[in-house]
C-alpha cells in the first residue's frame, strides 16, 4: 500500500507514531524477524461518560509519561514520572462534526465486511471503502472535504439502488473530541481533547489490574474516542496470545502449532486496524491478547522453539489462516461461512476429520446429516476433536422465544430484515458440502419470509455454537410454550482451518506440531520469517 492510497487521517496517525519512535533507543529498531506490533487493548475509551483507566507501575519501575498536545513533527512532550495515572472520561457534549461517513452496511465479522469492501470498490470508485469497528463492523467511506461531503447523498442513493438497504450518512466528530482528565497522587494532569499519551516503564505496566509489557499509547480514533495501544515485538505479543487461545495445560506440540498460527495470523492481518493507527485488536475479532496475565515455561518453550516460523501459500506469501475450537468431525471452507473473497481464500479443503467413519456421509442430505450429528456412536469414529464438550450439542426453544431472540439480533447487528411480531417456521434452504447452513429461510406472521445467510445464521439464532446443525420441529416442547424447534449441532466456531481441540488430541497421540499443521493445512508450507521479506 502506498501513501497516496491512505486516508489523510491515517497519514496523520502514522506521522505521530513516527514522532513517538524518535525517542526510542537503537535497540528497539524494527527488524525483519521480530517486527513491532501495535495492539488496541482498550478500544473506544471515552464512548461512555464513566470510562476510566488506571495505569500502575511496578514497585521498582515508575511510569515514564510523555504527553503530546499535537501531531506536529516538532512537538515537544511534557514529561512526568509517576507511580500511578488514573484517566477518567468527561465532557462528552458539544462535539462538532469534522467529517462525514457514508455507511454501506453493518456486518458481524471483519471477513464479511472486507468482502463487501471488495465489491463496493468495483461498484463505486468515488470512495476508498474501509471496514471499521464500533460495536459491530461497518463498511464506510469517509468524506472530509466540503466537495466530497456534497456527494454523500448521491452516493447513498446509488447504494440503495444497488440493494444496500442499510446505506446511510453519519457525521463523525473530530479525532479525540471526547475529552478525559488524568489524575495521580501528584495532582491533576491537564490532558486536553486530542492530547496524546505515551507511557513506558522498565518493567510491566498494570492496566486496570492486567500487566502489559511494551510502550502504551493513548491515541484518538476516528469515532471521537481513544484507543489504548500496547506496542511491543511480535514474539513478545505471542506470549499474551498463545495461552489464551490454546491453553497452557496441553501438550507442547499443540502449543507450538498455535504459536505458528498466531504468528502467521498476526502478519497476514497487520493492516486490520491501520486506519485507527494500530495493527490488531485484543479480542476475538482478531486474536485474544491479555498481555502478561498468564505466562508459563511451556508457553515460552512453544514460542521460542518455533521462533519466526509461519505458514506460506503457494505464491510464497504469508497465508490467510484461521483456527477455532471444534469442527465436530468435518471442517468448513471459507465460503461456507463468510462468502467469497479474493483476499481470504480457503487455504485448506473442508474434509472429514475422523479416522474411523462407519460409512461415507453426504452431509447435504438431511437424513445422512442427522445420522452424523445424532449417532450415539460418533465418539468412537476417531474424530480428532471428539474430546471437546461441544463435539455434539443440541438446544431447543419455542417459536415465541425464538421470535424475541431474532428481534434482539436484528437490533444488535442492524440487520435489514422486514418487521415481524412472531416467527412461524425455519427451514434450511441451502447447505454446503461440509454440512454448514449457508441459507436459512425464516417465515413470519405477516405471511412473508426472508433469508439469513452464512455466519449471520448463528447470530440470528441467538449466538449458536456453529452453523453445522439441523432443525427439527417439535410440538409442543413444553405444555405452556407451544410449537418449537430442536436444533442438533456439532462443533464450536466457524470450522475453517485448524481445530484447537483436534490439535490437542493429535498432540496427545504423539503427533509433532509440523504434522499437525500439515494435517489441517496440507497446501501450505512452513517457513522462517526472513523468507517472507
Amino acid at each position: 500500500m502506498n501513501s497516496r492510497s491512505l486516508p489523510a487521517t491515517t497519514l496523520l496517525i502514522l506521522s505521530f507514531l513516527t514522532l513517538i519512535q524518535a525517542h526510542k533507543s537503537q535497540a528497539q529498531e524494527n527488524n525483519e524477524t521480530n517486527p513491532l506490533y501495535r495492539i488496541g487493548i482498550i478500544q473506544h475509551f471515552g464512548s461512555k461518560a464513566n470510562d476510566s483507566l488506571v495505569l500502575k507501575a511496578s514497585p521498582s519501575s515508575p511510569l515514564k509519561i510523555n504527553w503530546y498536545e499535537s501531531f506536529a513533527p516538532d512537538a515537544t512532550p511534557t514529561q512526568l514520572t509517576l507511580n500511578e495515572l488514573a484517566l477518567q472520561a468527561t465532557d462528552l457534549t458539544g462535539q462538532e462534526a469534522q467529517s462525514t461517513e457514508v455507511i454501506a452496511g453493518y456486518y458481524r465479522t471483519y471477513e464479511t465486511a472486507h468482502g463487501a469492501c471488495e465489491k463496493l470498490s468495483q461498484l463505486s470508485s468515488q470512495c476508498s471503502w474501509e471496514a471499521a469497528y464500533q460495536k459491530t463492523w461497518r463498511v464506510r467511506c469517509r468524506l472530509t472535504s466540503p466537495q466530497e461531503q456534497n456527494l454523500a447523498q448521491n452516493l447513498v442513493n446509488k447504494l440503495l439502488a444497488f440493494g444496500y438497504k442499510q446505506a446511510t450518512i453519519q457525521d463523525l466528530p473530530s479525532r479525540g473530541s471526547r475529552r478525559f482528565i488524568g489524575q495521580s497522587g501528584q495532582g491533576l494532569l491537564p490532558v486536553k481533547a486530542g492530547a496524546l499519551l505515551a507511557v513506558e516503564s522498565d518493567s510491566s505496566i498494570s492496566v486496570n489490574g492486567v500487566p502489559y509489557k511494551g510502550v502504551l499509547y493513548l491515541l484518538p480514533d476516528t469515532f471521537g474516542n481513544f484507543t489504548l495501544i500496547d506496542e511491543l515485538r511480535l514474539e513478545e505479543y505471542l506470549r499474551g496470545v498463545v495461552p489464551h487461545e490454546i491453553g497452557a495445560k496441553v501438550p507442547l506440540a499443540a502449543i507450538q502449532a498455535q504459536a505458528v498460527l498466531a504468528r502467521t495470523y498476526a502478519l497476514a492481518n497487520r493492516d486490520r486496524f491501520l486506519g485507527e493507527g494500530y495493527n490488531l485488536c485484543a479480542s476475538q475479532h482478531c486474536q485474544v491478547y491479555k498481555g502478561e496475565a498468564y505466562n508459563s515455561p511451556i508457553i515460552d518453550t512453544g514460542i521460542l522453539s518455533t521462533r519466526g516460523q509461519v505458514l506460506l501459500d503457494g505464491g510464497g506469501k504469508v497465508a490467510s489462516i484461521f483456527y477455532y475450537s471444534t469442527d465436530g468431525g468435518h471442517s468448513a471452507n471459507f465460503e461456507d461461512v463468510w462468502g467469497t473473497s479474493s483476499r481470504f481464500q480457503s487455504k485448506s479443503e473442508a474434509c472429514f476429520t475422523c479416522s474411523q467413519l462407519p460409512a461415507k456421509f453426504d452431509l447435504r442430505d438431511e437424513k445422512q446429516l442427522k445420522t452424523f450429528l445424532t449417532s450415539p456412536e460418533s465418539k468412537t469414529w476417531g474424530c480428532f476433536d471428539a474430546a471437546s464438550p461441544l463435539f455434539r450439542w443440541h438446544t431447543e426453544t419455542s417459536l415465541a422465544s425464538l421470535s424475541k431472540t431474532m428481534s434482539k439480533a436484528r437490533e444488535k447487528w442492524a440487520y435489514d430484515w422486514p418487521a415481524f411480531q412472531n416467527i412461524e417456521a425455519l427451514q434450511v434452504s441451502k447447505r454446503s458440502p461440509s454440512g454448514r447452513v449457508i441459507e436459512l429461510t425464516v417465515r413470519h406472521d405477516r405471511d412473508q419470509q426472508f433469508k439469513v445467510h452464512l455466519d449471520d445464521v448463528r447470530a440470528a439464532l441467538g449466538g449458536l455454537k456453529s452453523n453445522f446443525f439441523l432443525i427439527e420441529e417439535q410440538q409442543p416442547i413444553k405444555a405452556a410454550s407451544g410449537k418449537g424447534i430442536v436444533i442438533y449441532g456439532a462443533g464450536f466456531g466457524h470450522g475453517v482451518g485448524l481445530s484447537q481441540y483436534g490439535a490437542r488430541q493429535l498432540a496427545e497421540r504423539g503427533i509433532d506440531y509440523k504434522s499437525i499443521l500439515n494435517t489441517y493445512f496440507p497446501a501450505l508450507r512452513l517457513a522462517s520469517l526472513p523468507e517472507v521479506y
